[in-house]
């Protein structure tokens, strides 16, 4: 594996050795456009952060149907599987609440764990995903220590057109869903008003490894999910409503039960539900000056339902026992930005952002809110032509969190949070070469159920605890950059970097009392990541390559009596693409390496090795058009082009990693770790397996 990468290193910008051309005409498969943290677009070239943008062409050509699926083909991003939980991610060797999730720049709520089950995020409607390394905390506040990813939908345009997906694979997964695009008519039909709507539904039977039991290892889910979309545009302005909704059901089955009488057996559904409503509005103010706010509401709902189901007749009845839990979880965002550009050499970038999260749960001790407000500003000063710095600041506060600056005046209530500083810079040291470095400051404040969590029963003792204090990080990013737009069609970019992460105050899930098994978030020592790692991009006319690999170290203590425990992995990817003109057919390779990962327990329990494995998806994609003179029924083509693909996901087969008899989970601090709170059997689980996959897109214009 790593032989290959090596090669194309160093091998494939050979290709360019001669060419005298200096078109960048091709410089968007290298220098695509990025828009977090912005008011418009711009070349991520010309952005002091490191970026990583996976474009929707790529998504399309893996066959993935989440997010999950997409960022399991990226290295220096770990996932990790839960049979419960869903997915969790981590970043730079930090993960769960270290990672901010967004939609059109609105952060998702909703974690188990301290992670979005990313399995919730249908790809459909993407546009594109733009990853940010390193802490984001100035721009997005809390929860933005290890980076952010933020989830960009495609634009609504004034045609019409539509689309219809379905998918079909061998782990038993049939998914069916569609799009339409329609402009209403205003008046005398010359303003239009872009609409979309889109509905699917995702059903996964689920895998069981294990035959001899009711117990699934991979869990049945269906979902169901539909959005809407309407945009506004008026002089200058633009305002785009949109409105989604998710509704997932998981089966869990237990083991058989047997007795003179029947055979019973448990199922416990657990049901979530996603409701979300954003207002996204652009301003031009002039020349030098933009406005974007940003306004959502998100609702999560989570409960589940336990039966006991007789396994003769088939009949289901309630049962009141097990762990039944409902929570509800609200919150709202409001986040404004204000570029001004009073000259070449100067830039201004204003902001603040409102949030308030509630939190209901039969597992908290009581119903409690959390309100920050945060205002924040960047300017970015070119000092000559090649150089230019970004010093940042964020000032917040929080209703649970921070000191009280002049108490004789403001009383106890209004409490500031730790100021929140960062430093980007840029120096361009040729025409195609540019270096990056960067120092951020990163704040996570204790979750409301870190805070307020009891569960107790005759299984669990675990607490919340009011007590903790929020987490605090120092990182530094140092990166190269070459990026080459040889000709027309040609492209070339390489990019090296290296980071380093602190982390204090950290929070852990810890055991505290071995008599009574009590489980409780607590504040512990240091936790420290550092990495290096690289990415190479080659394009062609009809030939792609993406090349990468990442070195990741961490250390931590688990809790406040044991040794600190290192570990590190090493992570590498592959993916070629080619495409043949005439029979409008391309053919794609994903490879992605994990190395060996140290996996250890929240309790200090001995540690033990998750062995290295390779993920080789196959997949090809064939255009095929309708007929040369296309019938028009009702204004609408219906012969439009269809796209079949055909794969393989999984090839090696890799499903499972075997560990030791504990239960599994993946800690807020993004080291893989298995939790003691459950007992039982327990594996780790990577894949449902092999899975040959069939996927048609007909689109109508």
């Amino acid at each position: 594996m790593f032989r290959q990468l090596a090669t194309l290193f160093f091998f494939l910008p050979l290709i360019s050795v001669g060419q005298v051309s200096d078109s960048i005409s091709n410089s968007d498969l290298i220098d695509p456009v990025m828009i977090t943290g912005n008011t418009d677009a711009k070349k991520i070239s010309q952005s002091p952060y490191n970026v990583q943008v996976i474009p929707g062409k790529t998504i399309r050509r893996m066959g993935a149907q989440n997010l999950a699926e997409v960022l399991q083909n990226q290295s220096g991003i770990l996932i990790g599987q839960d049979a419960q939980l869903g997915t969790g991610i981590t970043m730079q060797g930090l993960g769960g609440q270290a990672v901010k999730i967004l939609i059109d720049g609105i952060p998702m709520i909703g974690r188990l764990n301290g992670n979005i089950d990313l399995g919730q995020i249908m790809v459909g409607q993407i546009d594109r995903i733009e990853i940010i390394e390193g802490p984001m905390g100035v721009v997005y506040g809390s929860d933005a220590i290890a980076g952010v990813i933020n989830v960009i939908t495609k634009q609504l345009q004034t045609k019409t057109q539509s689309n219809l997906v379905a998918y079909a694979d061998a782990t038993r997964h049939y998914n069916i869903e569609s799009n339409v695009q329609y402009p209403l008519s205003i008046g005398d039909k010359s303003y239009q008003l872009p609409l979309s709507f889109s509905i699917g539904r995702h059903y996964f039977g689920g895998v069981d490894f294990d035959t001899s039991n009711r117990h699934f290892d991979w869990k049945p889910k269906t979902k169901v999910f539909a959005n809407a979309n309407i945009l506004f545009k008026k002089g200058k302005s633009q305002h785009q409503l949109s409105g989604s909704m998710l509704h997932e059901m998981m089966l869990d089955r237990s083991d058989a039960e047997y007795n003179l009488v029947s055979v019973y057996g448990y199922n416990n559904r657990f049901y979530t539900q996603r409701n979300n409503i954003a207002l996204q509005s652009n301003f031009v103010l002039g020349k030098n000056t933009r406005v974007q706010w940003t306004n959502g509401i998100n609702r999560y709902y989570r409960f589940n339902v336990l039966k006991r189901r007789n396994l003769v007749l088939g009949d289901e009845i309630e049962s009141l026992i097990g762990e039944i839990d409902t929570t509800l979880n609200l919150a709202y965002n409001s986040r404004a930005l204000i570029s001004w550009k009073p000259s070449e050499k100067i830039q201004f970038l204003y902001g603040f952002d409102a949030n308030t999260e509630m939190l209901s749960s039969k597992r908290v001790k009581k119903d409690n809110a959390m309100n920050d407000v945060g205002i924040f500003v960047e300017s970015e000063w070119k000092i000559s032509p090649k150089i230019s710095i970004r010093p940042s600041l964020r000032v917040m506060y929080n209703s649970l969190f921070g000191r009280t600056p002049f108490p004789e005046i403001l009383g106890p209530t209004w409490k500031i949070a730790p100021l929140i500083p960062s430093f980007q810079s840029r120096w361009v040291l040729s025409k195609h070469i540019t270096m990056r470095g960067s120092y951020g400051k990163g704040f996570r404040s204790p979750t409301l159920k870190e805070r307020n969590f009891l569960f107790v029963d005759i299984n669990h003792n675990v607490q919340g605890n009011p007590d903790l204090v929020p987490e605090i990080s120092q990182n530094a990013i140092l990166s190269f950059d070459y990026r080459h737009g040889i000709s027309v069609y040609q492209a070339v970019s390489l990019t090296l970097k290296g980071f380093y992460n602190q982390l204090t105050n950290q929070i852990q899930l810890s055991l505290v009392d071995n008599s009574t098994r009590l489980f409780k978030y607590i504040n512990i020592g240091e936790l420290n990541s550092r990495g290096m790692g690289a990415e190479f991009n080659y394009h062609q006319s009809s030939f792609n390559v993406k090349a990468g690999f990442d070195c990741i170290s961490n250390k931590s203590k688990l809790n406040d009596t044991t040794q600190t425990i290192h570990f590190s992995t090493v992570q590498g990817k592959l993916n070629l693409a080619y495409t043949f003109e005439k029979p409008q057919l391309s053919a794609q390779i994903f490879t992605r390496f994990s190395g060996k990962t140290q996996v250890f327990y929240a309790n200090g329990g001995a540690p033990f090795s998750a062995e290295a494995y390779t993920l080789l998806d196959l997949s090809v994609s064939k255009y095929i058009r309708g007929r040369k003179k296309p019938e028009k029924i009702h204004n609408t083509w219906l012969n439009q082009p269809m796209t079949l693909q055909l794969g393989c996901k999984n090839i090696l087969g890799i499903t499972q990693m075997a560990a030791p008899i504990r239960g599994g989970t993946f800690p807020g601090n993004g080291i893989p770790s298995m939790g003691a709170i459950h007992t039982g059997g327990a594996a780790l689980q990577i894949t449902p397996g092999r899975s040959f996959f069939i996927s048609l897109t007909l689109n109508i214009q």
